[in-house]
């Protein structure tokens, strides 16, 4: 994998690999060895982990990344969203504060950013 400095470029490359995998839900299986089994139409992808505690922890881990990447992905695009009705508000409240522009907020410019704002803080 190369190294990515912009997290957007990055965020699209998992975007990517994630659309490409196998769906899931994806089980742990296995004796002996540990292992992330992904089941689909009956046909068996297995990751193997070391047998132990870890492993069967790494095995868990890998068999839920399938459904956790995807929410997670979900979740970056809703606050992103957010994030997206914030900036003009912002921008043009730095520029009043700034001496630059008088105030054009509009009440619903004020009530979306309220609102993005509360959701981004979990209220």
């Amino acid at each position: 994998m190369s190294v990515i400095t912009n997290p957007s470029n990055r965020l699209a490359e998992i975007r990517e690999r994630a659309e490409k995998a196998t769906e899931g839900p994806w089980k742990v299986g296995g004796k002996g060895w540990n292992s992330a089994t992904v089941t689909q139409n009956g046909v068996y992808f297995t990751a193997a982990c070391r047998p132990s505690l870890q492993g069967e922890m790494d095995a868990e881990f890998i068999a839920h990344s399938r459904e956790d990447i995807s929410w997670l992905l979900e979740r970056d695009k809703e606050r992103q969203k957010l994030l997206d009705a914030l900036v003009p508000a912002a921008k043009r409240q730095v520029e009043y504060h700034a001496g630059r522009n008088p105030p054009d907020m509009s009440f619903e410019d004020h009530n979306t950013a309220v609102s993005a704002l509360a959701k981004l803080e979990g209220k």
